[in-house]
């Protein structure tokens, strides 16, 4: 999450509008009930396999967007490239 907000920060200080906030905003969202169900229940699948949904309705978004800045497009490559591995948690028990 660091590195996404690293990108998008200085672009929101300009008064260039970027779609980049909303995706770094929309990853943020689909976090935070994840963290919430883990902070519940535990990495268990059982209780994590619901967000999968909220998951794969992010990444719709994601394709969907059309990105013009290089920030953007940063963005949507690195979430695209590690969508497999950022939400392997979700399928198994016991991920860190």
């Amino acid at each position: 999450m660091t590195p996404l907000n690293v990108n998008v920060l200085p672009s929101t200080v300009t008064a260039r509008v970027s779609p980049a906030p909303a995706i770094v905003t929309g990853f943020a969202e689909l976090l935070k009930p994840m963290v919430e169900t883990v902070d519940r229940h535990g990495l268990k699948a059982r209780f994590l396999r619901k967000h999968q949904t909220a998951v794969d309705r992010f990444f719709r978004f994601l394709d969907a967007a059309e990105l013009n800045s290089e920030t953007a497009l940063k963005c949507k490559q690195r979430l695209k490239k590690n969508r497999d591995t950022l939400f392997t948690f979700l399928r198994y028990d016991g991920v860190p």
